[in-house]
């Protein structure tokens, strides 16, 4: 069986800290009920985020980072990705350094893993210097015209709007690839999120989630619950049941 769990919001909720040991401790349970049992954490994060903020207890044998563009094993090995490629890389940052002839976006996002030298960056980001250009939707509909496979997210924030250029991916996507890497069924796997970004998954594979979750993804939910360890023990529970 595999059990996927989103991070922020799901298994870490900064209002709760007093339920994370036991979610934690309920990961550990499912891995060691079965050595058929695997766990994946599928986080919006990028991956130094969260290994540099991560409890130490917390295990797991895969981990889907950047909202599903790469796939890494629990030894950060690169298991799949679908990342931006340099020539794409090259080719933006040619449209976006001299548009209108005049620098007018600061590149903000390198390359964020350690766990390949060789990996491209998994998305693009580009902080908006809105002051000094006022054509920045242009720049940007120019760049989505070159490569239209490509999304195009903004990022809200006052004191920095960034926009992130991507290849199209999401955490259902990691799922359905290791899923038929390790010849698990649709009926075996377990999902559980709070976000939009996990309602695709939650919809697939008829997840749970929290009661703090969002109306609209606990109205696609199949069960909701008021932590993530409540519902591993139901989890267990089936799967004892079952032998």
């Amino acid at each position: 069986m595999l059990l996927v769990c989103d991070y922020d919001g799901t298994l870490f909720r900064k209002k709760h800290w007093f339920e994370l040991e036991e979610n934690l401790s309920s990961l550990r349970a499912f891995r060691a009920a079965s050595p058929e049992n695997k766990v994946m954490i599928a986080t919006g994060r990028d991956f130094y985020s969260f290994v540099m903020n991560r409890p130490f207890r917390l295990v797991y044998d895969y981990l889907s980072c950047y909202n599903g563009l790469v796939l890494y094993q629990e030894d950060t090995t690169v298991v799949k990705e679908n990342t931006v490629s340099k020539e794409q890389i090259r080719k933006i940052n040619d449209i976006v350094r001299y548009y209108d002839g005049l620098p007018y976006l600061r590149f903000v996002q390198a390359k964020r893993t350690v766990a390949s030298a060789s990996m491209a960056n998994p998305c693009l980001g580009y902080e908006l210097a809105m002051d000094i250009f006022p054509r920045m939707n242009e720049c940007f509909l120019e760049i989505i015209d070159h490569f239209p496979n490509l999304v195009c997210d903004p990022l809200d924030d006052e004191e920095q709007p960034c926009i992130f250029l991507h290849n199209p991916s999401d955490k259902c996507d990691m799922i359905d690839y290791l899923c038929n890497i390790e010849g698990i069924v649709q009926d075996d796997v377990y999902v559980i999120g709070d976000s939009l970004n996990d309602k695709k998954m939650i919809e697939k594979y008829r997840g749970a989630t929290l009661y703090s979750a969002l109306s609209g993804v606990q109205a696609i939910a199949s069960s909701t619950h008021p932590s993530v360890s409540v519902y591993v023990k139901k989890i267990l529970k089936n799967q004892n049941n079952r032998k």
